[in-house]
C-alpha cells in the first residue's frame, strides 16, 4: 500500500520499459529493494532488469530511496537482476520464531 504524501515520503518516478511512466510514494526508510519490489510486480516483462539513472549508474537494492528524490530512473532488461549483499538478506526460512528458540515441529520438512 502506497503511503499517503508527507515528510516522511519519497517519491520515485521510473520509465518502466512497458508501462511508460509510474510514480509511487515511500517511505524514507525504505531501500530501493521496495523499488524494485514493485516495479517488478507491475508487469511480468522483462523478467530481469535494473533501475538506473539518467548517468548510467545502476541503483542498487540497498541504497537509500531518498538519494534519488527529484530523479526519473530507467528501467533497463538485463541478464540479471542486481542482489543484496549477504548482511541485507533478512530471510529466516520456514517454521522460524524470534520468540521460540528451539521449536522442532517442522524439523521433518518432507511432510509438507
Amino acid at each position: 500500500m502506497e503511503p499517503e504524501e508527507g515528510s516522511n515520503t519519497t517519491k520515485i518516478q521510473v520509465r518502466h520499459k512497458t508501462l511508460g511512466l509510474i510514480k509511487r510514494r515511500f517511505l524514507n526508510s525504505e531501500k530501493m529493494l521496495a523499488v524494485y519490489d514493485w516495479v517488478g510486480s507491475n508487469s511480468l516483462l522483462p523478467f530481469h532488469f535494473q533501475l538506473s539513472c539518467y548517468n548510467g549508474h545502476v541503483v542498487m537494492p540497498d541504497e537509500r530511496i531518498t538519494s534519488l528524490e527529484g530523479y526519473t530512473l530507467n528501467m533497463v532488461e538485463s541478464v540479471d537482476t542486481p542482489g543484496l549483499d549477504d548482511e541485507d538478506v533478512q530471510f529466516k526460512g520456514i517454521g522460524y520464531h524470534a520468540t521460540t528458540s528451539n521449536d522442532d515441529t517442522l524439523n521433518d520438512l518432507s511432510l509438507l
